[in-house]
């Protein structure tokens, strides 16, 4: 995961972007963790920032190499894409701690 195009971007433009990469900065202000059908866990969780909200989705293979801390400011980087209703979300393949 190389490329990014729309980098730093915050939340509420994000459906605005010009790249499905993004990278955009916030809080993660919840996390919800769930197995697999392979029992591997992966998450969902919420990113905020000063204005608004997006759903992250953390698929098994990131999951194990991120450390979650909630209520801290991160950089995510990943794949913006629409969720089953509709609503963009964040794929995130990688987080960064400031």
């Amino acid at each position: 995961f190389e490329k990014q195009d729309d980098l730093n971007a915050a939340i509420k433009d994000l459906d605005k972007a010009n790249s499905k990469y993004i990278s955009t900065m916030g809080i993660i202000t919840s996390i919800r963790e769930i197995k697999t059908k392979n029992n591997e866990t992966m998450a969902f969780g919420i990113l905020v920032d000063d204005i608004s909200e997006i759903e992250i989705v953390i698929f098994p293979r990131a999951y194990a190499n991120i450390n979650i801390e909630l209520n801290k400011i991160i950089i995510i980087n990943g794949e913006r894409q629409l969720s089953k209703d509709n609503q963009t979300q964040i794929i995130v393949n990688r987080i960064d701690k400031i």
